[in-house]
């Protein structure tokens, strides 16, 4: 296998779709050098080679892609792609891509009864899935997803940055606002329910700042010097159930029941790691408490339930809950 071949194909995707300027053909030979550097590699490609890499990715055999034609700067080529969100990335997966999933399955495999690696055991099914999906064998396992998320294509981005530590200008665009320039320093990429959410600080508030990615329509670097976060962010999440942490907010002993058609799954699939509560009641219901701070994503959780749920204490969530029960039957009254 050429893992150099698919660092190049990489690379050029990523320079294609490029939204500061095109590349020329001598900006693109030098974008694969750098990256070869970062792995490790001292070769340098060559130019025969660089090209016959782009009519690769142009071909059937490759991904089919469309570059712009006719553009120049002075007598040197540009090149791009005419559709600027596409992406190799965002294709199915390529066959010659098969063996290194594969690889990446043997490499795995030897970690997955270690300590603190157990999203192994979750990552591995999903890699054969994809090698399956590429045999046109049929579906044995099908993972919760969203195909209608949007944003992932700034995932790479984003998690170079917080690698490299690099301060980022985002263009977001929040529900109902004007689009806005936000400078944050990234420190961790996160998932709940299906949508992905940069946090990190923007030094014009005193708390993290968290954005979703499907809100994201651009982003670039910046020259600011990088700062490290003064929280720990484990611990920033530890004790709230999704993204959502309130300024201010304590973390408060929630008490619930929950009636005998959810007890059991309650047992077998805890709402939170804080989760105390094991013996069913003489009646059938549970009995559990939380140690979290209450927020919109905890509330639309226990909503969920409907009425196989209780709410004990607190006294102000009992009564956000009866309020809330009150609107709801508002809207079903004949």
């Amino acid at each position: 296998m050429d893992f150099k071949k698919l660092i190049r194909y990489r690379t050029l995707d990523k320079c294609f779709r490029a939204k500061d300027k095109p590349y020329t053909l001598d900006n693109l030979f030098e974008a694969i050098k750098e990256t070869y550097q970062e792995y490790g590699f001292d070769e340098d490609i060559k130019l025969r080679q660089l090209r016959y890499d782009i009519q690769f990715m142009k071909s059937e055999e490759g991904w089919n892609i469309e570059l712009e034609e006719g553009l120049r700067d002075g007598k040197k080529g540009l090149y791009r792609y005419k559709n600027r969100t596409y992406s190799i990335l965002n294709k199915p997966i390529h066959p010659m891509e098969q063996d290194y999933l594969k690889m990446a399955i043997f490499v795995l495999d030897r970690f997955k009864t270690q300590k603190g690696v157990e999203w192994v055991n979750e990552l591995i099914p999903k890699i054969e899935q994809e090698l399956m999906q590429v045999g046109r064998k049929k579906r044995a396992i099908q993972f919760d997803k969203n195909p209608y998320t949007k944003g992932l294509e700034w995932i790479e981005t984003l998690f170079e940055a917080i690698v490299d530590k690099i301060v980022l200008s985002i263009q977001y665009e929040p529900f109902g606002k004007p689009i806005q320039n936000i400078e944050l320093h990234p420190y961790l990429l996160k998932e709940y329910n299906n949508r992905w959410y940069i946090v990190g600080q923007n030094f014009e508030h005193p708390n993290l700042t968290t954005l979703a990615l499907d809100r994201i329509k651009g982003i670039d670097e910046c020259t600011t010097k990088f700062s490290k976060s003064m929280v720990d962010i484990d611990e920033y999440f530890e004790d709230v159930l999704g993204i959502t942490r309130l300024k201010e907010a304590k973390v408060e002993t929630i008490r619930l029941r929950f009636s005998q058609n959810r007890a059991k799954y309650v047992l077998t699939k805890p709402i939170h790691d804080s989760q105390k509560g094991k013996q069913l009641n003489e009646d059938s219901t549970l009995d559990i408490s939380l140690q979290l701070i209450i927020n919109k994503e905890l509330k639309q959780t226990l909503l969920a339930f409907g009425s196989d749920v209780e709410v004990l204490e607190p006294c102000s969530l009992r009564d956000w809950f009866r309020e809330e029960t009150l609107k709801m039957l508002g809207l079903y009254e004949v």
